[in-house]
């Protein structure tokens, strides 16, 4: 039985740090008794490619060579609010960064809760890792203070990725995350550049969304443009009626230009300017926040493009450098630069 599982393990079956079948589930699909599973995945377990963590499963530790399954990699583990949309960027970067320093990565996902965050990271701790890159939910905490405080008396050191921590402990804790002051910046100075004067808001609630509306409220300041009433707009979830209302507001209002929070949010609101025979970007010029999902735009769509993979790249690097450092290892704290990607949604000069 053993040497079946180390097979399937060899075949790339399973990817290190995802979790196996139950127990149950292998007696069932080979055949044997749940003992002889037990004892098959225990030899595995002695041999350092699999950990077992009560009551969360048994996961993958190690692929094993030509000459069989040596030392494992030290570990860090990784913990996410979700694995599509946006993550998938900056799980290839904190892969790279771990590769590149010799660690392997257990990765798990919370869904934008903070109790099963927590949970999470005791479940990756079982594992062995040695230390955590997060993004908090912070958003959806009472108190985000109080929550990171958790976090960091989890025993291990942290880095927090694409998020910033609570001001008050800002100093304790290590982070990268998107300057995303310079990207509202980015996109309205592009605006500006275009001849737009009266330029609208519209996003949704987020654990990114609140820095990127305020800082677009600073720009329009620092570019010394009006704010449009009506046209600085933030709703979670958006209803069609919510879409149909603004690009109202927005041909009442003369708006020229639209900075979106974030591609999801463009998608709903190019085919309602349309509809409204407001033509983008002629009437109207848009531009997301993101760059995930822009290929599905109705009219194909500028952004402004956040390093994702260097995001993560960095926060694994961090996390090395805590880790294999201890107490002289220094706090840091990185904002890294977006950049704008001009496609159809955002031209031609007036």
């Amino acid at each position: 039985m053993a040497d079946t599982l180390l097979r399937r393990i060899s075949a790339g079956e399973w990817a290190i740090g995802d979790r196996l079948p139950t127990e149950r589930e292998l007696a069932v699909s080979h055949g044997v008794g749940i003992n002889t599973v037990r004892r098959a995945v225990g030899m595995l377990e002695r041999a350092g490619l699999v950990r077992r963590a009560q009551g969360s499963g048994t996961y993958l530790l190690d692929i094993p060579g030509p000459n069989g399954p040596g030392p494992g990699k030290p570990l860090m583990g990784v913990v996410l609010p979700a694995a599509k949309y946006y993550t998938p960027g900056i799980v290839e970067g904190i892969g790279d960064g771990a590769r590149q320093a010799g660690w392997q990565v257990l990765i798990s996902y919370s869904t934008f809760e903070p109790a099963l965050e927590l949970e999470r990271c005791h479940e990756l701790l079982t594992l062995g890792v040695r230390g955590l890159v997060l993004s908090p939910s912070f958003h959806q905490c009472d108190d985000p203070e109080q929550h990171l405080a958790r976090l960091q008396g989890l025993g291990v050191p942290i880095v927090l990725v694409d998020r910033r921590p609570p001001t008050l402990t800002a100093e304790q804790t290590s982070y990268v995350a998107t300057d995303r002051e310079s990207a509202a910046h980015i996109a309205v100075r592009r605006f500006v550049e275009l001849g737009r004067r009266r330029v609208g808001y519209f996003g949704t609630h987020g654990a990114n969304s609140g820095d990127v509306r305020d800082a677009f409220g600073r720009a329009l300041t620092a570019f010394d443009l009006p704010t449009v009433p009506g046209a600085l707009v933030e709703r979670r979830p958006w209803t069609r009626q919510d879409v149909a209302d603004y690009v109202t507001t927005c041909r009442e209002s003369k708006v020229d230009a639209v900075l979106c929070m974030d591609d999801r949010k463009a998608l709903l609101l190019l085919p309602a300017l349309l509809a409204a025979g407001l033509g983008v970007p002629d009437d109207v010029s848009v531009i997301a926040y993101d760059d995930a999902v822009h290929d599905l735009a109705a009219v194909p769509l500028t952004t402004v493009s956040p390093p994702k993979f260097e995001v993560g790249r960095r926060a694994a690097e961090f996390l090395v450098h805590q880790i294999t450092h201890g107490a002289a290892a220094a706090i840091c704290h990185a904002e890294m630069q977006p950049r704008l990607v001009v496609r159809d949604s955002c031209t031609p000069e007036r």
